[in-house]
């Protein structure tokens, strides 16, 4: 089916005006003019985009309408771990609290499979997992001077200022 051939300008006009995604409405926007009958040079020029990209939305437009203009998924490799070995992880995760090398050692155990170290942060993000770290303190840190000094602070205001000793501007006097 060619749609178009079957849609009218105000139609795609009013698709254009309700498009969300940036992309899709530059590329209903080439569609439009090609419409109103321009040529591709001149749509090239307003678009600023080549004559062949304003034939390959055109194409793709009259072959699927405006789903052709979105974004397609972008194939790639299947995934490494089935749906439900995913599972499986995500349950071990939530109920041990592993390292990453630990996990490693699970899946291989378990499914056969194995990630290679600098893959796991990405699979485990995936999981919808995030890494946390504690801060780091300073090894000369005096543990009581900080409750000492906390315990002042919650004394003052909200904010303070302290002075900048290696600032260069001129003080009064």
């Amino acid at each position: 089916m060619d749609h178009f051939k079957s849609i009218s300008l105000n139609q795609l006009e009013q698709i254009y005006k309700k498009e969300k995604d940036p992309k899709v409405r530059a590329k209903l926007l080439v569609v439009i003019h090609k419409k109103q009958k321009k040529k591709n040079e001149g749509i090239a020029q307003y678009c600023r985009i080549d004559i062949s990209t304003i034939t390959r939305i055109v194409q793709r437009f009259r072959k699927e309408g405006v789903a052709g203009l979105r974004r397609k998924h972008g194939g790639g490799n299947p995934g490494y771990l089935t749906d439900s070995q995913r599972d499986q992880v995500i349950g071990y995760i939530e109920h041990e609290t592993p390292t990453s090398k630990q996990i490693n050692t699970y899946i291989n155990k378990n499914f056969g499979k194995s990630y290679h170290p600098f893959a796991m942060p990405k699979l485990l993000r995936s999981l919808g997992f995030s890494r946390i770290t504690p801060r780091k303190r300073h090894y000369k840190s005096d543990k009581n001077k900080q409750e000492e000094w906390k315990a002042g602070f919650k004394k003052r205001p909200k904010s303070i200022w302290i002075r900048d000793t290696k600032s260069s501007s001129k003080t009064k006097q």
